[in-house]
């Protein structure tokens, strides 16, 4: 069915594909241990996004602050509206 006239053809044709298969596999692992340096990309500021940068404490501090100022007008928006009911 699958183009070979007995078990004996089957059987070498076998045989040949692990002796390839081996052959690959030996390169393969000839070829890992020789190893590709890695590549090195610079690293240019201006590419640099802003979220990678790093933030002073002071930076940090005052959107602290304006969160919680922000928090404390929307706390003040709702405690208004429940009054009016």
């Amino acid at each position: 069915m699958q183009g070979y006239e007995n078990a004996l053809e089957v059987k070498k044709a076998y045989k040949v594909a692990v002796t390839e298969l081996e052959g690959v596999r030996k390169l393969q692992s000839e070829w890992d241990q020789k190893g590709i340096p890695e590549k090195k990309y610079w690293v240019i500021k201006a590419n640099v996004p802003e979220q990678t940068k790093q933030k002073s404490l002071h930076e940090r501090m005052e959107e602290k602050k304006r969160g919680m100022e922000q928090q404390k007008k929307k706390e003040r928006k709702r405690n208004q509206d429940r009054d009016c009911l």
